[in-house]
């Protein structure tokens, strides 16, 4: 199947209209994602998908065309991996997105590191004797608080003293001797 009109402008793969025969001719359609399970078909002979803006792996039944007698010409695609005369996929990317053991492994990686961390914020704050919790005042603060105490009641009972002495001295104009 030849679709004709090369360059008519960018579409998806999947929505494509094909009607599988021994030949697919979808080159130079600006065609973007990823390629399809379906596309492959024991049938096929001759796949170009060449010049369009395909990404992710390219699904092995759809290679398997080419190791089989027939033809594939992905040339052209930036964004596709997997096979031999492409650069090979990512480690964790699979199908064009993170693949599900790898969502599992970060899952399960960050459930580990949050029972670590709530182990050493158990331990480190909530397992401490509490002796070792002090929340009176500091030890600075109360010195001074005595200190100031002790020069009140000092300067208090000057200043009684001063006023039984000034008294005994001086007799008041109430108090005729």
């Amino acid at each position: 199947m030849d679709r004709g009109e090369k360059g008519r402008g960018g579409g998806r793969l999947e929505r494509a209209f094909l009607i599988l025969s021994k030949d697919v001719d979808l080159s130079d359609n600006q065609f973007s994602g990823l390629i399809p399970d379906t596309l492959a078909s024991s049938t096929l002979q001759l796949v170009l998908l060449n010049d369009n803006k395909l990404e992710g792996q390219v699904p092995e039944k759809l290679y398997s065309i080419g190791v089989h007698g027939g033809a594939i010409d992905l040339s052209r695609n930036k964004g596709l991996c997997g096979v031999p005369s492409l650069p090979p996929c990512p480690l964790f990317w699979g199908k064009g997105s993170m693949s599900t053991g790898v969502k599992i492994a970060i899952g399960l990686s960050c459930m580990a590191i949050l029972c670590i961390l709530l182990v050493v914020i158990y331990v480190f704050c909530i397992r401490r004797g509490r002796n070792e919790y002090d929340f009176g005042l500091p030890q600075d603060l109360i010195s001074m608080s005595a200190k100031r105490t002790r020069y009140q009641r000092q300067k208090s009972m000057m200043l009684l003293e001063m006023e039984t002495q000034s008294g005994n001295r001086f007799p008041t104009t109430l108090n005729p001797l």
